[in-house]
């Protein structure tokens, strides 16, 4: 019987939690410790697991919310409408010593609406990661799967510290700060332009 360890950090990885453990059969058991599995699912968590751990395992796979490999690390959703790209996705990869370096098993892309945030981008995701975990989770225990590698070399993995700078707009305010000149602006929900001003 293979043992299984689902993340549950994210209300996405609940959800795959609650919908593997409703398949619980005799050839796999759910466990609560990460340290006990055989294959590890990580969806949409965080933590970064060592080379000795993923070494141990017999498997340990990846839903990422990017599209890999030009958005790895973290953010980005974010990255992604700052950017802006006119879609992104769900990898499903299988994880690796690197930030979202392993082969990829699937990618389900998707559009990035006029109108939408990194809030409403993260609610499709948590969708898709549902979708494909159901696709997959069945076939990945049973080492049912083909994954490709990654084939693009020195792509940008986004940081926790990137996301954090990108934040800060008083230099983008400060540069289109100049009497006579139209000042930095955004647009509202409603489709009004809003200016920023260095006061």
């Amino acid at each position: 019987m293979k043992k299984i360890y689902i993340t549950q950090s994210s209300q996405a990885g609940l959800n795959c939690h609650s919908w593997a453990k409703s398949l619980i059969s005799d050839s796999f058991q759910l466990v609560d410790n990460e340290l006990e599995c055989q294959i590890l699912f990580s969806v949409f968590h965080n933590k970064i697991y060592t080379s000795d751990f993923i070494a141990s395992k017999e498997n340990c796979f990846n839903f990422h919310g990017g599209i890999l490999p030009d958005y790895r690390g973290s953010c980005t959703i974010n990255w992604a409408i700052i950017n802006g790209e006119k879609e992104t996705g769900v990898s499903l990869h299988v994880l690796d010593s690197g930030i979202d370096t392993g082969n990829i098993i699937d990618i389900y892309n998707f559009p990035i609406a006029d109108n939408d945030t990194s809030g409403t981008v993260y609610s499709k995701s948590e969708s898709v990661v549902f979708l494909l975990f159901k696709k997959w989770f069945l076939k990945l225990i049973e080492d049912d799967f083909e994954s490709i590698p990654q084939t693009k070399l020195n792509i940008k993995a986004y940081k926790k510290v990137d996301i954090e700078l990108a934040k800060d707009l008083t230099r983008f305010i400060r540069a289109f700060d100049h009497q006579g000149k139209e000042k930095a602006f955004y647009y509202n929900r409603s489709g009004n332009k809003i200016y920023l001003s260095y006061e």
